[in-house]
């Protein structure tokens, strides 16, 4: 973005001249930043969860072993940004200046890099299980269409119960999440939003009680 000769109204101006507190600024907005994103996305992921479900069942596969494997692991991991993205809110830090409370840093840092870390290989695993025919399957129109419909009435059919309409949304539900340009955006974002891994890492060293690690390693040692 960028300002030229652009008129801000004071009431709007954060600082003025005050750089030594624009780092504290920047750090703050990145802790709430990070903490929204894991909160916002776990929903996100219990969908994952959900379609890999359903995809799994609908192709009759839910038990194979590799499958349920990679349902226990996208399970696992949902399940965790919701520990931790609690954890941070639970264990929060207060400010001694405002008595503010805020996210725990550590944790809302830890949390975002989990999820940022794993979410190409939830993807995967969507994608494992689904198979190719998120990518192959007819489009709408020639699902609609009174002149293929017949057709792919047949060559659709799944597991036993599951009408071959309701294969095919949840085929297209699965595509929208793993294989669209909207899911291609998203595991861009998912890495580079709200900063960077790089970043969440420095952040959460910045932030940890060193101190306090120290003391327990330097007891267990012996040490005075």
């Amino acid at each position: 973005m960028i300002f030229d000769n652009v008129f801000v109204p004071y009431e709007r101006v954060f600082m003025q001249g005050e750089w030594e507190f624009a780092g504290l600024l920047a750090a703050s907005f990145a802790n709430y930043h990070r903490f929204t994103a894991a909160a916002y996305k776990y929903p996100y992921v219990e969908l994952l969860v959900g379609a890999a479900h359903l995809m799994a069942e609908t192709n009759g596969v839910d038990g194979v072993s590799h499958i349920r494997d990679k349902i226990a692991m996208l399970t696992m991991y949902a399940e965790t940004i919701s520990a931790l993205s609690l954890a941070a809110v639970e264990h929060p830090k207060i400010g001694p200046d405002t008595g503010m409370a805020y996210p725990n840093p550590v944790l809302s840092n830890a949390v975002k890099f989990y999820f940022a870390d794993h979410y190409h290989e939830a993807i995967k695993a969507l994608q494992d299980i689904a198979g190719g025919i998120i990518v192959t399957a007819p489009s709408t129109r020639d699902f609609l269409s009174d002149q293929t419909r017949p057709d792919l009435q047949r060559f659709l059919t799944g597991k036993e119960g599951v009408s071959v309409e309701d294969r095919w949304r949840i085929i297209k539900l699965v595509r929208d999440l793993v294989a669209s340009d909207l899911s291609g955006l998203w595991e861009v974002t998912t890495l580079h939003a709200e900063g960077s891994l790089a970043a969440q890492r420095l952040a959460t060293v910045r932030a940890s009680d060193v101190q306090r690690y120290r003391a327990v390693a330097s007891h267990a040692a012996g040490l005075d």
